[in-house]
C-alpha cells in the first residue's frame, strides 16, 4: 500500500509505504492507524477503491475526512455489469469529452510539476 500526500503547494508526497496488507477491515484500520502514529496530521481527504471496511476505518482513525471512490474503480465495476457484447460501446461512451467528467475544481492544477 501507497499513501500519497498533496502539501499546501500542491506537491505529491509519498507519505507511506508498507507491504504485506491485505483488503481486511483490520488492515485498512492499520494502515491509516500507522500512517498517524508517523505524525500524519490534517488529513482532509482520502480516495481509493472503496474496498469493503475502508471508509469506516478511514472515518475512524481520521474523523472528519472525507472518501472519494476512484473513477477507474467506479467505471471497472459498472462496465463488469454490462454485456459483453456491448462494453466497448458503453466504454467509447465513458470516456467521450464531457461524459461524467466534472471540470477541475481544486486550485491544485496539473500545471504543477510533481515531486515525490
Amino acid at each position: 500500500m501507497v499513501s500519497i500526500g498533496v502539501n499546501g503547494d500542491c506537491y505529491r508526497k509519498v507519505v507511506g509505504c508498507a507491504e504485506g496488507f491485505t483488503e481486511s477491515a483490520e488492515c485498512w484500520r492499520g494502515f491509516p492507524s500507522w500512517l498517524k502514529s508517523r505524525e500524519l496530521r490534517g488529513a482532509r481527504m482520502f480516495t481509493g477503491d472503496k474496498a469493503a471496511g475502508v471508509v469506516g476505518s478511514i472515518a475512524e482513525v481520521f474523523p472528519g475526512a472525507k472518501y472519494q471512490r476512484r473513477t477507474v474503480h467506479f467505471y471497472r465495476n459498472a462496465l463488469a455489469k454490462v454485456p459483453k457484447s456491448k462494453r466497448s460501446q458503453v466504454a467509447a461512451r465513458a470516456r467521450a469529452p464531457g461524459a461524467g467528467h466534472s471540470p477541475k475544481s481544486s486550485r491544485c492544477g496539473q500545471s504543477r510539476p510533481t515531486s515525490l
